[in-house]
């Protein structure tokens, strides 16, 4: 009899990385965030802790957080954000390519003032990268739209219903804030879980390399792929990522958080915000994306 593989938990990390694509981003989401800050920290400083619903977070200057603190640190159960104007150099997320390819995903629709994706919050491993952002609305309703969670690992990953599990290495997940008012009575709230499955699929589809990949859109939010093989006539359905949606309501609108697991970050976000940007603009709602949601539809 064999013994079932040993299901090893990792560490959660104790630091978070804040990123963003320009310098003057990261100054503004400060600004946004400070009147937060516990009221015993310094009026002018930069540094300071905001203690949310469900975490602690201890805002520092990367330059002045040193190793000799980590012992420090793991007492506290706050977690650390760590700022700079330069990127950061972490082993498993290049922030330098990451930015690249945004930038040059967003050069296809020069017309536009892009959001989603300019500031993100990394950490290696992590309870959820939407947990952070679900579960601390207090920091949340203060950050701006796009801004992004994204971790190599997580330990509570969340699913429809009370669904969690352990990511294995190697995968990209993220989640990310944005805002959808309540007045737009053309654009339904309940459709923007089927945009970013469907800009998850076709973001995936402009890669050369994977423009052949037989992806399927299995409803309500599930992304799968026909894996075909000689003894079978039929594909087998392989499962492959998905898509959560949580939503808050404040005043006239929603605030959601969106979470899915796949890689190609950049492209997923540009692709996604182009066609949120035609869905709550073009007056008929969902309908124009009926064709292509049907071609990637795996209940046909």
């Amino acid at each position: 009899m064999i013994a079932p593989a040993e299901i090893i938990v990792p560490k959660l990390s104790k630091e978070l990385y804040l990123c963003s694509l320009r310098p003057a981003l990261k100054d503004l989401l400060l600004r946004r965030i400070k009147p937060l800050k516990e009221e015993k920290e310094e009026k002018d400083s930069d540094e300071f802790i905001i203690k949310a619903e469900n975490d602690s977070f201890n805002i520092i200057n990367s330059n002045n957080y040193k190793k000799d603190e980590e012992k420090e640190n793991e007492e506290s159960n706050a977690k650390i954000i760590l700022i700079n104007d330069e990127w950061p150099n972490i082993s498993k997320f290049n922030v330098d390519k990451y930015f690249k390819i945004l930038n040059k995903s967003r050069n296809y629709s020069l017309n536009y003032e892009f959001e989603f994706g300019s500031i993100v919050l990394y950490g290696e491993v992590v309870t959820s990268t939407q947990t952070l952002l679900d579960k601390n609305v207090k920091l949340t309703q203060k950050l701006p739209n796009g801004f992004v969670t994204l971790a190599a690992q997580q330990v509570e990953g969340r699913g429809r219903g009370k669904n969690t599990w352990i990511s294995p290495p190697g995968c990209l997940l993220f989640s990310f804030v944005m805002r959808h008012s309540l007045n737009n009575k053309a654009a339904p709230v309940v459709f923007i879980q089927y945009l970013l499955s469907l800009a998850v699929v076709e973001a995936v589809r402009t890669e050369p390399s994977y423009k052949d990949i037989p992806l399927r859109l299995k409803w309500p939010n599930d992304i799968y792929v026909e894996k075909f093989n000689d003894s079978s006539n039929s594909p087998e359905l392989v499962k492959i990522g998905g898509v959560l949606l949580n939503s808050h309501v404040f005043e006239n609108e929603f605030l959601l958080i969106a979470g899915c697991g796949e890689e190609l970050l950049a492209s997923i976000l540009v692709k996604f915000e182009l066609f949120y940007k035609e869905f709550c603009e073009n007056g008929r709602g969902f309908e124009p994306f009926f064709d292509i949601y049907y071609k990637r539809w795996l209940h046909r």
